[in-house]
């Protein structure tokens, strides 16, 4: 995984693509935010081609449990608001190796009820150091 990897014209191509995702998470998700901590957001257009991409940091000063998902739907609403069809891919980056932990799960499960009625939920991501993976179990919004 390196965004040296990204093929030419990458942005014309749907980043769900599993031979383009891993090289635009490591593009997008900075080595201070795996190193500290951050929530993404990956804003797409109705063909999944990334728009706009979002850093949320200062995790730990996060709200817990259903708090988490209430941040975030003002930001959803607003992107559904000038992209009706469009979709988000969540991104986890924090230190630590590529287990998912409870956290990684309660931040993918409020990324997805943000997200339910208003966008597409493209996947939710964990991103570290040692790499990404796919945050499995999650619920996912339609």
């Amino acid at each position: 995984m390196a965004f040296t990897d990204l093929p030419e014209h990458w942005s014309t191509r749907a980043i769900t693509d599993p031979a383009l995702l891993p090289d635009v998470l490591d593009l997008v998700v900075s080595e201070q935010s795996r190193a500290v901590g951050a929530l993404y957001l990956l804003f797409c257009d109705p063909g999944d081609r990334l728009m706009l991409p979002m850093c949320i940091d200062e995790l730990d000063d996060a709200p817990s449990g259903p708090s988490r998902a209430e941040m975030l739907e003002p930001v959803l609403t607003h992107i559904a608001e000038l992209e009706p069809d469009g979709g988000v891919l969540g991104a986890i980056a924090r230190p630590g190796g590529l287990s998912v932990t409870h956290d990684d799960r309660a931040w993918a499960d409020a990324v997805a009820s943000a997200a339910a009625g208003r966008l597409r939920l493209l996947g939710m991501h964990l991103v570290t150091p040692d790499g990404s993976r796919p945050v499995p179990g999650g619920r996912r919004a339609a």
